[in-house]
């Protein structure tokens, strides 16, 4: 008995054991990815995030605020507010940024969520696995499961402010292995006018969104359609303030994915992409198009602006993994193939008009790419991770660019409680359709080297993490405002510091309290390079609840004095049944958001308000 007793006591012990290692061996390569932030399905509905910019807003080292074209654009804090050719987007492992910036926010930025079960953004430059072109974040949205849904949802949400946006959301298991998702999203933004020199500006939009996910076993198909007008803000304007203009964006893609082999290690993946862009832009004083303007003779300044632009892009990607008990290696080969075609552009100045015009005789980029990466646990806790990228881009009409991105990185659960994870990395950038449009230059890519570490320490619902990132630009393509395009520029150093602690009781509450700092040599910086944020979410009976203050530390550039900002948003959900459920939440509930400095090229400088004070009620429907 007493032997009996022993020996079953070992035997649990010993399986406890091996879950332990299995676990830790699990998370040690989740971990091995970058830094990175999850926001789970409950997060995503407890902040009533119903867009990629409202969920963003909570990234703690960076800003989501508008750009010159009222774009919701990512950067890093103690930056500036320019495109992010730095961002990749991908819905579940396909890319939706831009073929001519490089950026995904032109259409996504006000992306629905609804069918989004989770989001993963990754602060990992070098990082082979998570996409096939380089950058410094990487933004993943993972569609949710039918199988787990077996449901029809309507969410309708208005605001104060006289916004609306509608969801239809239909997901279904038809048997096992087969199952589709369809996603129907329509809205509109209003924001209130700013005004740059006495003239108002605006960036109203207008969107609609439709996606489709078929799952037939081992075979995936999405297809995916944006249409988005909006309002051009300060669009290219000399003076910031456009007189007319808009943005239409219409894009979509189609995806196949099929796994082969048993333990589906062998993936292969065929996309097209279509992006067609119209843009119109008028001002009286004159609109910043590098390639027409002649800076000794005021008559060369374009004073209307029209194009019509269409983009393709297609895609062949595919993996092999092979895993062994320690070791995971992943290789593959990426060929993108990438087209712009100019349907129209014409300009007109005070003395002449001009129509059928291109800036640049490069429309066309192959890139192909040879992919390496290897994940090695060397005990349960220790991994240490390689990986490697070697890239040729080749360039019509433009000099073929070679180059590649490495990274190693290691990663140690010291015990229950403590983890650490640093990496060395090595990456660049190369220059976009649009950069060496807005250039006179023949630009060349830009090359980072970065260095990361992070602490975190965890006992019972307590986190604590501390987080450095260490970042060099080598020949970055920058504005350069005396000459009045893009080129490359000085190198630049990045630093960032980042706190964070977090209190989870189970599902009922979790609080977050965050500060973070940069240090950096870019010049100017249009960003705060210090902010705070304190969080409490949870839920008591059919009641969830969220509410965030986050603080920006003012800062003066040129002759703008940008004010400490406090940001204050807060929403309650109601379950009123199983079927019903509504929403209110408010943002910016202070009026005291961030600002943001405007530094025309001609006029008085100034700034504008990053966020407007709204209030919005929703009300969500299942069955």
């Amino acid at each position: 008995m007493v032997e009996g007793a022993f020996s079953q006591q070992t035997l649990t012990e010993l399986l406890k054991e091996y879950k332990q290692a299995s676990d830790y061996a699990q998370k040690t390569r989740i971990e091995s990815l970058g830094h990175v932030l999850v926001f789970t399905r409950e997060d995503i509905e407890r902040m009533q995030a119903f867009t990629l910019a409202d969920l963003l807003q909570y990234l703690k080292v960076g800003w989501v605020v508008p750009n010159r074209f009222g774009v919701e654009n990512f950067s890093f804090q103690g930056t500036s507010t320019g495109v992010s050719t730095f961002v990749r987007l991908y819905i579940n492992d396909h890319e939706v940024s831009s073929v001519h910036t490089g950026s995904p926010f032109l259409t996504y930025d006000n992306y629905p969520l609804d069918h989004i079960d989770h989001v993963e953004v990754y602060y990992a430059s070098g990082a082979i696995r998570l996409g096939d072109e380089p950058a410094s974040v990487i933004i993943k949205l993972y569609t949710k499961k039918p199988e787990r849904e077996n449901a029809t949802t309507f969410r309708g949400t208005v605001s104060n402010k006289m916004d609306y946006d509608n969801t239809f959301i239909d997901a279904r298991e038809i048997k096992s292995q087969i199952s589709y998702l369809v996603m129907v999203n329509k809205g509109y933004l209003n924001y209130e006018n700013q005004f740059i020199n006495g003239q108002p500006i605006y960036r109203n939009l207008w969107k609609n969104f439709a996606y489709f996910g078929f799952n037939y076993y081992k075979t995936f198909i999405e297809f995916s359609f944006a249409r988005i007008t909006r309002n051009i803000f300060q669009g290219l304007s000399l003076d910031a303030a456009p007189e007319e203009g808009k943005t239409k964006s219409l894009e979509y893609y189609i995806s196949l994915t099929h796994y082969f082999l048993n333990d589906r290690s062998l993936k292969v993946n065929l996309t097209l992409d279509g992006q067609h862009r119209k843009y119109y832009e008028k001002n009286r004083e004159g609109i910043l198009i590098p390639r027409v303007i002649d800076i000794k003779d005021p008559t060369t300044i374009p004073v209307e602006y029209d194009e019509n632009v269409k983009l393709y892009k297609y895609t062949l990607n595919v993996t092999k993994e092979f895993k062994t008990k320690d070791n995971l290696l992943l290789t593959g080969f990426t060929v993108k193939d990438k087209h712009y075609n100019v349907d129209d552009r014409s300009y007109k100045t005070l003395t002449v008009y001009k129509e059928n015009i291109r800036f640049i005789d490069f429309d066309r980029e192959t890139l192909t790419s040879l992919i390496l990466e290897d994940q090695y646990n060397i005990t349960d806790k220790n991994l240490v991770i390689f990986s490697l990228r070697a890239d040729k881009y080749f360039r019509k009409n433009k000099k073929d660019i070679s180059d590649y991105m490495a990274k190693l990185g290691f990663i140690s659960f010291l015990s229950d409680r403590y983890m650490v994870k640093t990496y060395i990395g090595r990456s660049y950038f190369p220059p976009t359709f649009l950069d060496f449009e807005l250039s006179k230059e023949d630009l060349k890519q830009s090359r980072t080297k970065s260095a990361l570490i992070e602490l975190v320490y965890k006992k019972d619902g307590n986190k604590l993490s501390v987080f450095a990132g260490y970042e060099k630009v080598e020949d970055p393509v920058i504005p350069d405002y005396k000459k009045g395009y893009l080129v490359n520029g000085k190198d630049y150093e990045y630093s960032l510091v980042a706190l964070e602690y977090n209190y989870r009781q189970n599902n009922n509450l979790n609080l977050s309290i965050g500060y973070s700092k940069t240090f950096s040599t870019i010049e100017p910086s249009l960003l705060s390079e210090e902010t705070g944020y304190f969080r409490i979410t949870g839920e008591k009976d059919k009641i969830n609840f969220y509410s965030e203050l986050v603080y920006k530390k003012g800062f003066k550039v040129s002759s703008v004095d940008i004010p400490d900002s406090y940001n204050l948003n807060a929403g309650i959900s109601y379950l009123i049944n199983e079927n019903f459920s509504l929403k209110i939440k408010g943002i910016n509930i202070l009026n005291r958001g961030a600002k943001i400095p405007v530094i025309p090229v001609i006029g008085n400088e100034g700034s504008y308000d990053s966020l407007d004070r709204k209030y919005f009620i929703s009300l969500e429907v299942s069955y």
